[in-house]
């Protein structure tokens, strides 16, 4: 735990707490058939104010097949205001030669706070992104993860094992 406790302090169970890693899983499988609007997940962080967090996160999901310009999964944070850094690992979304044998190109990318990013999709097959960052705002919120079908038409689903891990650590 990266908290400094001094003499004089009074020590209590939930201050012991605060530094604790959490599991938040998405429990259920969500589904979304638009890109214009991002939907939100089960995904949801409790942040204290001006408490610094980092995170790493495992979206395992499903979207139709980038076709052209259309499909894959997108997802961003909301409010953006509390995400201080975002690096992921995930499917490129122009990518239309991926299955389960092959795999296809994935990227590492550091990528903006505010920007919705987009994988690719593969139909029904599995993809997986990895994301770590951290986590900070000025005031007590909640801090959702969101998410839509890429660009254009087309389905995406977060899947219900999807899940954040969470630390606080100032």
């Amino acid at each position: 735990m990266a908290f400094e406790f001094q003499a004089g302090m009074r020590l209590t169970a939930a201050r012991m707490q605060e530094g604790q890693t959490r599991l938040i899983e998405q429990g259920t499988d969500g589904a979304t058939v638009t890109n214009s609007t991002l939907t939100d997940s089960n995904i949801v962080v409790p942040i204290v104010a001006n408490a610094l967090y980092v995170y790493e996160l495992y979206i395992a999901y499903t979207a139709s097949s980038w076709t052209g310009s259309a499909g894959g999964f997108q997802w961003l944070w909301t409010p953006t205001s509390a995400i201080r850094d975002r690096h992921a690992h995930f499917l490129a979304r122009n990518n239309t030669s991926e299955d389960n044998s092959t795999g296809g190109p994935y990227l590492n990318r550091a990528m903006s706070p505010t920007t919705a990013v987009v994988a690719g999709g593969a139909g029904s097959q599995f993809r997986s992104i990895f994301e770590s960052g951290k986590m900070q705002d000025t005031v007590d919120r909640n801090v959702t993860l969101q998410y839509a079908v890429g660009t254009g038409t087309g389905s995406a689903t977060i899947r219900s094992n999807s899940w954040v891990r969470v630390t606080r650590v100032q």
